[in-house]
């Protein structure tokens, strides 16, 4: 059926010899995207033979790294004017020796012009998050369509089930009404694999699309900071942004989308739960809401801990890029074990704090894994001692089952709950380092005019330096003035 529904004509693009194939996602048809039918070609052909690099397509043109950076920077600039991020505004003065200065241009000469930084009052943090949203927004909200299609398909089979277990119970049913619960049941599960595997595949492109766009921005920073920019922010913490902290984030976008509907789940659970057992399913919630303050003591701790992690590893990677860097000199002169002492100090201290993360992650996890047993039992054992003596006091099958299927769907929001919470505390700490890097102070472009001065002009100088005046940084005083320079190429 998929074969015979028209699919739109391809634009025809003119590829040179090493351009790739065009990826066949962007011309298929809804049916095709949603069944991945357009990826058939591709598995044939590894059949057939073992792939290589010609054998796969090019990248979709909304998932290639200058469209994706592009629109990020674009939202991301919208923030910092926002935020109105502090930038020096040079306020040009010319002192002459009649004029009263402050002692720190007393060494000033008649003639010199002076550039005096007035920061701008910063309103408010710029926010990464929200620069985030606003360029993947549409994949964000597709793949949360799908994950709440998902979940909300998973409470219809403890329904059919009950039907199910009813109709078997009563031999008086028609026996077609037996054949219509297992077609439902069937085309149920379709269904929920359909869209749960549609939100994986966005949530994964989400988080493609997040990390690109990180780098990206990452490296264009690092290209124009200033030096007192530089100064706070060494190559090992650059690294490690590009490696680590965009990573973070984009694993984020895997499971973000638990942080609202787990709760949803969980209400839901509770309730049909209430519906099928009576309040005797408080007792379970009672169980739920004595694991949360371990929950908050442990993630409390654990955000600590990442804190002090990164801060281990960015020291660790500026050692061992010193020391490449410097690998002639360190040969040289035997340097060999003191430099390894020194880093491996530093990675011992790092192991502990991963060692220490890893014991919280242990627990919380442990934790929230057997709370569903508990949960289960707290509920059947109140339930059997609530109505003991009496008709209702013995589990019917519809009962059971039902509340055993529903225990289960109980089990993936409190399995992921603990996955959820550690990769939420990773990214913020992540975003905090990677909004302060990306709101640091830049290099002024308009410092350096570059003209093109034809041949017939008789001006042949490459650079031309007039009145130029040069400080290391915006604060401080000039070390170099009124310096006239002419550069021949």
């Amino acid at each position: 059926v998929l074969v015979l529904i028209p699919e739109p004509l391809p634009t025809p693009v003119h590829r040179g010899e090493d351009e790739r194939r065009a990826c066949p996602e962007e011309r298929a048809s809804f049916l095709s995207r949603l069944t991945w039918w357009w990826m058939n070609g591709l598995v044939w052909r590894g059949w057939r033979k073992v792939l290589e690099d010609s054998d796969l397509t090019d990248l979709n043109e909304v998932d290639k790294s200058q469209k994706v950076a592009a629109i990020f920077n674009k939202n991301w600039k919208q923030e910092l004017h926002k935020a109105c991020a502090p930038t020096s505004v040079p306020i040009t003065r010319y002192v002459t020796l009649n004029e009263d200065v402050s002692e720190d241009v007393q060494d000033v000469t008649m003639g010199v012009h002076l550039k005096e930084p007035r920061p701008l009052p910063r309103r408010r943090e710029p926010s990464l998050l929200s620069a985030l949203v606003k360029s993947f927004w549409q994949p964000f909200l597709t793949s949360g369509v799908f994950k709440l299609l998902t979940d909300l398909l998973s409470f219809v089979n403890p329904f059919i089930l009950k039907l199910m277990l009813d109709f078997a119970s009563d031999g008086t049913q028609q026996a077609w009404l037996g054949y219509v619960y297992a077609t439902m049941f069937f085309v149920t599960a379709i269904l929920q694999s359909l869209c749960l595997h549609q939100y994986y595949n966005r949530a994964l492109t989400l988080g493609m699309r997040v990390r690109t766009a990180l780098i990206a921005a990452i490296y264009n920073k690092s290209l124009c900071l200033s030096n007192l920019a530089r100064r706070s922010s060494t190559v090992g913490e650059i690294v490690n942004m590009m490696s680590v902290d965009s990573q973070c984030l984009a694993d984020l976008c895997t499971f973000i989308h638990f942080l609202w509907f787990a709760p949803l789940q969980v209400f839901l659970t509770i309730l049909f739960l209430w519906l099928t057992m009576g309040p005797s399913v408080f007792a379970g919630v009672g169980v739920m809401i004595l694991l949360t303050p371990i929950n908050a003591a442990v993630a409390y701790f654990t955000e600590k801990l990442q804190i002090k992690q990164m801060t281990y590893k960015d020291t660790r990677t500026k050692l061992t890029n010193e020391v490449l860097n410097g690998i002639k000199v360190i040969k040289l002169y035997a340097w060999e074990i003191p430099f390894q002492r020194i880093i491996m100090a530093v990675r011992g201290q790092e192991l502990g704090v991963l060692r220490t993360a890893a014991y919280l992650s242990a627990i919380i996890a442990s934790t929230w894994t057997c709370a569903p047993f508990f949960v289960a039992l707290a509920t059947f054992t109140t339930f059997s001692l609530v109505h003991r003596g009496g008709e209702e006091g013995h589990l019917t099958a519809d009962k059971a089952f039902v509340a055993l299927t529903l225990f289960n769907i109980l089990s993936t929001p409190l399995t992921m709950l603990p996955v959820v919470i550690t990769s939420t505390i990773q990214a913020r700490v992540s975003a905090r380092r990677l909004s302060s890097f990306l709101s640091g102070e830049e290099l002024d472009p308009s410092d350096v005019v570059r003209v093109d001065v034809p041949p017939s002009s008789g001006d042949d100088d490459a650079v031309t330096m007039v009145g130029a005046t040069f400080t290391w940084d915006s604060p401080e005083r000039p070390v170099l003035s009124n310096l006239n320079l002419h550069i021949k190429p």
